[in-house]
């Protein structure tokens, strides 16, 4: 039998670990997609086990402990982790038939380019930019795929994309970035 302080102690890392994988969820989901539900689920069903532990043994204190660190993890999932972030300082959006792209750019010089697609589908992307006019330039080499070139132009309420041979903006069906929001503080 394991001594009390010690499942305490084991409970706490768990816990803690917990917390911090939910806090750190969309960067896991990001990054290594199936194995974030792997993670953050084991760790959650270690919790509940332990809370069953707790339960049956009558232990007040473990179960206490518990509910808090599921309480913790569970209200971090409610949390709107743009609070962590720093402010936006343009929204854009690109619809076509088969998704939605998402254009962030905040003001530490950081973009993030959000894929919606069917089914539910979500990629999201992140890197450094700069703006200088009229043009935003994606520092970051792989910061999408084909459709968005690393400099793209902004005029009145769209960001272009691309131009056709005459060297006018393309601003063919889901050929740019429809401005929804812009800070003027950047």
């Amino acid at each position: 039998m394991i001594p009390r302080k010690k499942q305490y102690y084991f409970l706490s890392a768990l816990g803690t670990l917990l917390i911090i994988a939910t806090f750190l969820e969309e960067h896991l989901y990001n990054r290594i997609f199936w194995l974030s539900f792997i993670i953050i689920g084991g760790l959650f069903l270690g919790l509940f086990a332990f809370l069953i532990l707790f339960a049956l043994k009558a232990d007040i204190i473990g179960l206490l402990l518990c509910l808090t660190l599921l309480f913790i993890s569970g209200g971090l999932q409610f949390i709107d982790k743009e609070y962590f972030k720093s402010s936006k300082v343009l929204e854009a959006e690109l619809i076509s038939d088969l998704d939605i792209i998402k254009l962030t750019l905040r003001a530490n010089n950081r973009f993030e380019i959000e894929t919606i697609g069917l089914f539910g589908f979500t990629e999201k992307i992140t890197g450094k930019y700069k703006i200088k006019n009229d043009k935003i330039y994606f520092l970051s080499k792989k910061h999408y795929n084909e459709l968005i070139p690393d400099t793209v132009t902004i005029i009145h309420d769209k960001i272009i994309l691309k131009y056709n041979q005459d060297g006018q903006p393309c601003t063919d069906y889901a050929s740019f970035f429809q401005l929804k929001k812009i800070n003027n503080r950047h």
